[in-house]
């Protein structure tokens, strides 16, 4: 195991223990959940990389993890009902979506570009929405929660579209030995950072 893998091991586990932690003083289950999950299916899709084993599968069911947890997000700090429902029906429509994908055109055993490149775009605009509607205001965004989490989706999935949308490109890049999907999980690494962040935000929050 090289150096890379225990930092990135360790970092996993800083954010599951950063999870647990809001979990107990914040009681923002939906928070915590989303994120033990998120940690959770990247340690097992890690590992069977690792040890040069099939992980496609884990793509699916994190891409569902994904659409509902961060959806859920945003519609919980989101006050507008007409905003709410708007991200139900984009979010409804992502999973049915997601679900059909894996059965029809990429199955369990096979990368889910498709679905991966439209949820992207999909966290990439909502992203950007709350940016735009929030640099108008007078907030100081640092001590924002949401900040840190839409400015985690941000880089990560505009990491993942890029990396996602030259997939077959990517795959031949792999195999002559140049592990560039080494990206994705430098990425997921920013993102587990910058959510840890936000967490850290959120107890200052409670503690305020």
């Amino acid at each position: 195991m090289s150096l890379l893998d225990l930092i990135i091991y360790g970092i996993f586990i800083l954010g599951l223990v950063s999870a647990f932690f809001l979990s107990i003083n914040r009681k923002k289950h939906l928070l915590s959940s989303f994120f033990i999950l998120f940690l959770l299916i990247e340690l097992l899709g890690y590992y069977l990389h690792m040890n040069k084993e099939n992980n496609l599968f884990t793509y699916h069911v994190k891409s569902i993890i994904e659409i509902f947890f961060l959806f859920q997000l945003f519609k919980s700090y989101f006050s507008s009902i007409t905003q709410k429902r708007y991200l139900s029906f984009i979010q409804l429509t992502l999973i049915i979506l997601a679900i059909f994908l894996s059965i029809y055109v990429n199955p369990l055993d096979e990368f889910n570009v498709v679905l991966q490149i439209i949820e992207a775009i999909a966290l990439i605009l909502l992203a950007s929405y709350y940016f735009y509607k929030t640099f108008d205001d007078n907030v100081d965004l640092v001590k924002t929660p949401l900040f840190w989490y839409a400015t985690a989706i941000f880089i990560y999935f505009s990491t993942n579209i890029i990396l996602f949308s030259s997939f077959y490109l990517a795959l031949e890049v792999y195999k002559t030995g140049l592990d560039i999907w080494i990206i994705n999980e430098i990425s997921s690494v920013i993102f587990i950072v910058l959510f840890i962040i936000g967490i850290n935000k959120e107890v200052k929050v409670v503690k305020t």
